[in-house]
């Protein structure tokens, strides 16, 4: 049996045709180095068959081009409006700067089942519009879109770029991305500056970043899956402004080793129904406002959220949300309430008068946060088994935490900017860097603590002065057990 028969036909100056033979179908290929085809004419002249209408495009295909060496794209289209097939070609060791398929001022193209590899762009749409690219494959290269527009990408594969992106869509608009695989690249699918784009049911595994929006707003992510990537699952990106009024709806995002979801100065996102599991940090929110979250289903590390003004902590994060099966509470400008015991993570956020009593916390990232909340009450609660800390505290004063449990993570109490709160009986035992850290932080009283065994400090201020700290215990710490940097006026008794 012939499994691949290659017959010579006739050799021109550029381009060497064969017939290849596979199982019982033959297919005219040809041999070519880099060529242009720019315009109309080019198009028809070059095609096989059809004449440049929608129900009869000009077709060309088959062309194995090796560019190495040419220092020019693999095969340059430009400059055409009629409609067209390219497909079934191999293109190969384009140059710097060059690509294997480089389509540039192109209307109404299909680009159908090729394979670039080994190029430094594998495809590139340059300025084009109602391209077509479906089945194809990009090894060691990628597939890139720059100020183009309404364009589709369905089931190409472009993996293995390791210093860039897998699909990169920048300065471009309404294009759909649906069923693409982006796995061992840099980024896996990257939207930069880029807005009004869908992305459905596309992988992105084994990347830094599996899905990345830098500057990019209004694009909806539905349906995709980014798992096992180093960095995070989907990133919202703080450079050049954030990312704005996307949607992240259903996505599944498992063992991306820092965070599920990343959300950096970027507004006004909406974040629901997602499934994450295994990182780090769910999903970590910094020095971004109104971000809606609904009903994401969280294990293993819950949501973070920094900043450095109140406006950085409003978000809406409703009671649907969940950490390992139980409810994150989020309160924002409430006063006078009492968190329910069956929370699994708890945020205050302007508030005041609240109480949190007999709560027995899992979110594995911080358990409890106040944020410009006073007066409130946290007494008898357990905060465990965190990988950023158990109480996390900002600019909050005159809060009460008694009784409370705080051992087994990175850090136990941290108050940042906080003042006149009273600590007491509470156990900080075996946390990571420290037991209890004031930082910034006046005229607050610990009172009857410990602070026992960890690999830095029991208690550890640094630029707070005027506290006072009674019969607190700190053991068994690496370095010491009370450790006063740049602190003043502090009593220890």
């Amino acid at each position: 049996m012939i499994s691949m028969l290659s017959i010579f036909i006739f050799k021109e100056p550029q381009h060497e045709k064969f017939v290849s033979v596979i199982g019982s179908e033959q297919q005219l290929s040809i041999k070519a180095d880099p060529f242009v085809i720019n315009g109309n004419i080019a198009l028809s002249n070059n095609a096989t068959s059809g004449n440049g209408t929608a129900g009869n495009p000009y077709v060309i295909e088959n062309y194995i081009i090796d560019a190495s060496g040419f220092g020019t794209n693999g095969l340059l289209i430009e400059n055409t409006d009629a409609y067209f097939i390219l497909r079934n070609c191999t293109v190969t060791n384009a140059d710097w700067h060059k690509a294997g398929i480089n389509l540039k001022n192109v209307t109404n193209a299909k680009i159908i089942n090729n394979t670039v590899k080994d190029n430094y762009y594998g495809i590139f749409l340059n300025i084009s519009t109602n391209i077509a690219l479906t089945n194809n494959t990009a090894y060691y290269n990628g597939i890139y879109l720059y100020y183009s527009n309404y364009n589709n990408l369905t089931r190409n594969t472009a993996n293995v770029n390791s210093g860039g992106s897998g699909i990169l869509v920048r300065v471009s608009e309404y294009n759909n991305l649906i069923n693409n695989t982006a796995n061992d690249n840099y980024w896996g699918i990257n939207l930069m500056k880029s807005t009004n784009n869908t992305l459905t049911n596309n992988t992105a595994n084994n990347n830094h970043f599996g899905f990345h929006l830098e500057n990019s707003n209004k694009n909806n992510l539905t349906h995709n899956t980014a798992n096992d990537n180093s960095l995070s699952g989907v990133y919202l990106e703080y450079y050049f402004g954030g990312s704005h009024n996307n949607t992240l709806t259903n996505n599944t995002l498992i063992r991306n080793r820092r965070h599920g979801i990343r959300i950096d100065e970027s507004h006004d996102n909406v974040v629901a129904r997602n499934e994450i599991e295994g990182s780090n940090y769910g999903i970590r929110i910094e020095d971004s406002i109104n971000n809606q979250f609904n009903n994401n289903t969280i294990h293993g590390k819950g949501i973070i959220l920094l900043g450095t003004t109140m406006s950085h902590f409003i978000q809406d994060i409703t009671v649907d949300n969940t950490i390992d099966d139980r409810p994150i509470y989020y309160y924002k400008h409430q006063s006078n309430e009492t968190i329910p015991t069956d929370a699994g993570q708890i945020f205050l956020v302007n508030c005041s008068l609240m109480k949190v009593q007999n709560c027995r916390l899992a979110s594995g990232t911080v358990d409890v946060s106040l944020f410009y909340s006073n007066n409130n009450t946290l007494i008898n609660n357990t905060a465990e088994n965190n990988n950023y800390c158990g109480f996390f505290v900002k600019f909050s004063s005159n809060n009460t935490f008694a009784d409370n449990i705080v051992n087994d993570n990175y850090n136990g109490f941290y108050l940042g900017d906080s003042h006149n709160n009273m600590l007491t009986n509470n156990n900080a035992n075996d946390n990571g860097e420290f037991g209890i850290k004031l930082f910034g932080s006046y005229n607050n009283k610990l009172i009857n603590n410990t602070a026992h065994s960890h690999n830095f400090y029991g208690i550890h201020l640094k630029d707070s002065n005027n506290n006072l700290l009674v019969n607190n215990t700190a053991n068994n710490n690496g370095d010491s057990g009370f450790h006063l940097e740049n602190s003043d006026n502090n009593t220890l008794t």
